[in-house]
């Protein structure tokens, strides 16, 4: 007579299954994740250009001199930056660490307006976050 021994642990074929379920919940889980992501990222520039205005316009407002941004001309990720309220460094973009700050501001009005390579983020985000979204 045969003694049956108590088999514990999973079949090859439910081991099979559960990893099938697992890569099909992947194929649909990994684009949302990267979509949120980029998402992310780009409203991390916004939040950025958004806080560059405002410490050049508390400058400007204050008449005080500051270094790191060139009125009209590109500012490169990393430079120094004195003389304005919250800000150290000029921050690299999230999108693409190759893009550079375009900041345009008048001693009379503050800033008027900030691209990011060729895309304006600032007063208007809206254009850029379209760009930006849809990759």
């Amino acid at each position: 007579m045969k003694v049956r021994q108590n088999q514990k642990g999973f079949s090859l074929v439910e081991l099979i299954i559960v990893i099938a379920i697992m890569l099909v919940l992947v194929g649909i889980l990994a684009p949302q994740f990267v979509k949120y992501v980029r998402r992310s990222r780009v409203a991390a520039d916004v939040a950025n250009a958004q806080a560059i205005a405002d410490a050049i316009n508390a400058a400007v407002a204050d008449g005080t001199s500051f270094t790191g941004f060139v009125n009209g001309g590109e500012t490169f990720k990393g430079t120094e930056v004195t003389g304005l309220p919250g800000i150290t460094k000029v921050p690299a973009s999230k999108i693409d660490s190759e893009l550079r700050w375009i900041v345009n501001w008048t001693d009379e009005g503050g800033v008027w307006e900030i691209k990011l390579g060729a895309h304006i983020i600032y007063p208007d985000p809206t254009n850029f976050q379209a760009a930006h979204n849809s990759w």
